[in-house]
């Protein structure tokens, strides 16, 4: 029982050692650099996409006002129409 439990221990030991050595901090540090910059990229993506937007926004603002000050002058020039 004991050279058992010796053995199971010593193989145990021998993963975690090739574990260790295929998972090294190198690697983590550069999978870590890899998402981040990833993230980055999402995010100046995101940023444009939102440029945009507002860009957007601002001109159907734009549109509103005019189509207002339209249809202002539209119901004036009817109201007057209708005097005569």
């Amino acid at each position: 029982m004991k050279k058992a439990t010796l053995i199971y221990i010593c193989v145990l030991v021998l993963v975690l050692i090739v574990a260790e050595q295929s998972v090294s901090g190198e690697d983590i540090e550069v999978n870590c650099e890899k998402e981040l910059e990833e993230l980055r990229a999402k995010i100046k993506e995101r940023d444009q996409n939102n440029t945009e937007l507002f860009a957007l926004i601002d001109s159907l603002d734009e549109e509103i006002m005019r189509s207002r000050k339209l249809q202002e002058k539209i119901e004036v020039s009817v109201s007057e129409r209708a005097r005569l």
